[in-house]
């Protein structure tokens, strides 16, 4: 059984009966971290080791065993590259898949879970790259899937420009690498630069959905840098129903895969995910001139810096950006805050921005700063910003605009927008940001404006 994308109310992604163990595929190969070496892996009782499972072939559905705890442990490699990459690529329509006998991202007390698939990796801390490598990968091979594994910062700390998984490459040509429902436990680190969890590069279809990275800070590097997520380059990817949980910042969609002939710059869909008390939620650039990438019905609370930043890194720009049914609310500015949405200067004029919901209890804070904007919205309406306390600030090409009338005069936009005082949440202390009444026909197609627009709610972990 290959995996498929679940209907609504499934928090995985690889049946519709939202199976979390072994059944969830059905494996034609098993991995021991007790193995010998020997076996020829086709039952439980005969599994591959760790070693032999590299060599799995297209079509091969390959169940890593539970119970082990953390003695799925390879040998650090002291750079960016992972511990332990498969040999060979699945094609299209047969992926190589590797995936946990329990789902990890499901498991109570994941990182302690008897049940719990841990990889790790046996380097030591120190200053980089000693001691420390990506934890899987996919080497040289494309149309490979890694589903419900744990990792755990105490046993295996990421390098930088690796993170748990290092997956795809510069010179681009990669294929439908996924990750899903894993479960990786970061903490406060003492490294900076390019620290994520998961780092991706150079992928034409990349997916990381229902899993769940938390507590990735840096006591000497608090930017953008260190975040859940990173990619470089990844064409068509997916990032859905994910949480991603107090981290200096959720996703940074960064640049491009430079060597890559063409160049490849970052296209696709990020939808459903959950984001609560990052720094910064998102950060987004060097995106395709040609495909958009399209960011919808996510959940971002608790940013202390901003919600959402649309920035110019290089050529490439934050261009061809949909921002719609989103809802940024209840930030913490206490400390940095810059904006709730922030757009940079040079970004193309083919930004379009709807149906989202900006929120700001920050009244020296702007709710949207694009003071060296000076290009002209493609599409910039029926958005809801509700300022409280203090006074609604749009910036936009040098000019602050305080009422709705002014912002749309400013703008030459937002005709059907609205700024208020009253925050619309069903429950904002109790988490549940729901709303009702206006706001469920105030949008541009004439239904819920927000991410919980539709049938289906944000995050892996909702019912």
């Amino acid at each position: 059984m290959l995996p498929c994308i679940a209907g609504p109310g499934s928090r995985l992604f690889v049946s519709a009966t939202a199976e979390t163990g072994e059944s969830r595929y059905t494996a034609t190969h098993f991995v021991s971290s007790t193995a010998t070496g020997s076996a020829n892996g086709l039952t439980r009782e005969t599994p591959w080791s760790p070693t032999q499972a590299k060599a799995a072939v297209a079509g091969n559905v390959v169940c890593w065993l539970s119970g082990n705890g953390g003695s799925y442990r390879f040998a650090c490699t002291n750079s960016e590259n992972a511990a332990w990459t498969p040999t060979n690529s699945g094609s299209a329509g047969n992926p190589i898949i590797h995936y946990a006998e329990y789902s990890g991202a499901d498991l109570s007390t994941p990182t302690s879970n008897a049940n719990r698939t841990e990889l790790s990796h046996d380097g030591t801390p120190g200053v980089h790259p000693q001691g420390r490598s990506s934890v899987l990968g996919n080497g040289s091979a494309s149309y490979v899937y890694f589903d419900g594994f744990v990792f755990n910062w105490a046993n295996a700390k990421p390098a930088i420009d690796g993170g748990w998984f290092r997956l795809g490459g510069q010179n681009g040509g990669f294929a439908d690498i996924r990750v899903l429902n894993c479960y990786i436990l970061a903490d406060e680190d003492t490294i900076g630069g390019n620290y994520p969890g998961i780092w991706a590069e150079g992928i034409d279809g990349l997916k990381i959905m229902g899993c769940v990275v938390r507590d990735l800070t840096s006591s000497t590097d608090t930017s953008d840098n260190v975040a859940c997520v990173i990619t470089y380059g990844c064409e068509n990817m997916e990032i859905a129903y994910n949480d991603f949980l107090e981290s200096e910042t959720a996703l940074y969609i960064k640049g491009t895969a430079f060597e890559a002939n063409p160049i490849m710059y970052n296209s696709g869909s990020i939808h459903h995910n959950k984001m609560e008390n990052c720094n910064r939620s998102f950060r987004c650039a060097d995106i395709s001139a040609t495909t958009r990438l399209l960011i919808h019905h996510n959940l971002c609370t608790g940013f202390t810096q901003y919600g959402i930043a649309i920035v110019d890194n290089s050529g490439g720009d934050g261009r061809m950006v949909d921002l719609y049914n989103n809802t940024f609310a209840n930030p913490d500015f206490s400390v940095s805050g810059t904006a709730v949405l922030s757009v940079s200067d040079t970004t193309g004029n083919t930004l379009r921005i709807r149906d989202n919901i900006f929120h700001n209890n920050q009244d020296s804070v702007p709710n949207v700063d694009a003071s060296e904007y000076a290009q002209a919205w493609q599409l910039l309406n029926y958005n809801y910003h509700v300022q409280n306390p203090g006074t609604f600030q749009g910036l936009y090409n040098g000019t602050s605009a305080t009422t709705i009338a002014a912002w749309r005069t400013n703008t030459s936009a937002e005709a059907n927008s609205t700024i208020t005082s009253t925050v619309p949440f069903t429950n904002m202390a109790g988490g549940d940001y729901t709303v009702s009444g206006a706001l469920l026909t105030a949008s541009s197609t004439g239904g819920e404006v927000g991410a919980y627009e539709g049938s289906e709610e944000p995050g892996r972990a909702f019912v």
